[in-house]
């Protein structure tokens, strides 16, 4: 069974609550930084795409911490 892009959206609505730190604005650009290391994540003009790419970030870093949500996830064939 494959999720939809509409169930996939949806599982990064989960992680909606996105720290707006890691978000920052250079020039008239957004950046998404690491927390930890400063690195660069992604440069957007919009900030709305900014917070998109910083939900997929979160959504993956909570992944792995997930083994009941991999498992979830290998079953409906998104992860190898």
């Amino acid at each position: 069974m494959h999720l939809t892009v509409n169930q996939a959206a949806d599982g990064l609505r989960r992680f909606e609550s996105c720290p707006t730190q890691m978000i920052k604005k250079i020039g008239s650009k957004y950046v998404v930084l690491s927390e930890t290391t400063g690195r660069k994540m992604g440069t957007y003009s919009a900030k709305k795409e900014a917070q998109k790419r910083l939900r997929q970030v979160e959504f993956f870093k909570h992944l792995k911490s997930s083994p009941g949500l991999r498992s979830k996830l290998k079953k409906k064939s998104l992860l190898k």
